[in-house]
């Protein structure tokens, strides 16, 4: 209880150095990669409702760090708060039937986009079925197998997911054409 009320805390504290972005209900094309893009589909919860914490250790390039995320999906929303290790907001999503609106603070890397992240998750944590019929590009194809998902292009990894079989689990996100790497560490939180 006490976690929860210093998220909303630290929310509510650095809600000034956000930047907000809001996308219509309409679908949105997020890029991939060059030449890939996946469609977001509206708004409809996976299976059924979780609450979960989430540690991502980031890699791109160089660059290394590392975000605690406290993840909600109802009936109604997915919401997503993400903090540093300093306990600032990096940025805050919620996706219903009414669209995806974000905030980001302005210390984040442009490269790291709310709507990167939400596909992200979506390719991760979503039925394959919901998968297949997302991607724009020529020669696109998934690969599903126990232990990976991998999107291909000409044959070409672009993406490869570690297979989660729970919310209880290690998930690995390899972007091959951006070059990032996200380690996801997920923990179901039970009432």
């Amino acid at each position: 209880m006490l976690i929860k009320k210093l998220l909303i805390i630290c929310a509510f504290l650095s809600l000034a150095a956000c930047t907000q972005t809001q996308f219509p209900a309409s679908s949105k094309l997020v890029q991939l990669a060059p030449g890939v893009a996946f469609e977001l589909p509206k708004w409809k919860l996976p299976s059924r409702p979780i609450e979960a914490m989430q540690l991502l250790k980031a890699r791109y390039g160089e660059k290394t760090f590392s975000l605690q995320v406290r993840l909600s999906l109802s009936k109604e929303k997915l919401s997503l708060l993400a903090l540093d290790s300093l306990g600032r907001r990096a940025f805050s999503l919620n996706w219903s039937e009414t669209g995806i609106q974000s905030d980001r603070a302005d210390w984040l890397p442009d490269t790291l986009k709310s709507e990167n992240v939400l596909s992200d998750i979506i390719m991760a944590f979503w039925p394959e079925r919901t998968l297949e019929m997302r991607l724009r590009g020529k020669a696109l194809t998934w690969s599903f197998n126990a232990n990976q998902r991998i999107l291909l292009q000409d044959n070409v990894p672009v993406i490869t997911i570690s297979t989660p079989v729970s919310w209880d689990c290690r998930v690995e996100i390899i972007n091959h054409a951006r070059g990032y790497e996200i380690e996801v560490l997920s923990t179901e939180l039970k009432e």
